[in-house]
C-alpha cells in the first residue's frame, strides 16, 4: 500500500489476491465486463485458473480479449513476473488508473 500511496493511489482502489491455491480456484470471468476494474497487475500465478475455457492461461484471456477484461500490466524482475517493491511500481505506472486519474488531476 506504501508503494501506491507513493504515487497518489489510495489503498480504497486496490484489491491483494495473493494467495496461490485462491488463484487457482479464482473464477477469471469476475473480471468479464466488469467496471469494477481498471487494470489488473499480475506477477507468479497459476497458468490455469476457473472460467477461461481452453484458453492458455489468465494472462492470455484477457490480453486475447481486452475489449471485455481490465488491462493487463505483468509485474517484471528481468522479464519473469515476480512482485517486489520495484516491480509493483514500474506497473502501477503502466496502469490506466494512474495515467488517466493521477496523471490528470
Amino acid at each position: 500500500y506504501l508503494t501506491a500511496k507513493k504515487l497518489g493511489i489510495s489503498k480504497e482502489n486496490i484489491e491483494f489476491k495473493s494467495d496461490y491455491d485462491e488463484l487457482k480456484r479464482y473464477d477469471v470471468s469476475n473480471f468479464k465486463n466488469s467496471s469494477s476494474y481498471s487494470d489488473i497487475i499480475v506477477g507468479p500465478m497459476p497458468h490455469k485458473t476457473t472460467g477461461m475455457g481452453d484458453t492458455s492461461s489468465f494472462v492470455a484471456e484477457m490480453k486475447n480479449n481486452p475489449g471485455e477484461y481490465p488491462k493487463v500490466t505483468e509485474a517484471l524482475v528481468n522479464g519473469k513476473l515476480k512482485i517486489t517493491k520495484t516491480s509493483f511500481e514500474n506497473a502501477l505506472r503502466r496502469t490506466r488508473y494512474y495515467n488517466k486519474i493521477i496523471l490528470e488531476e
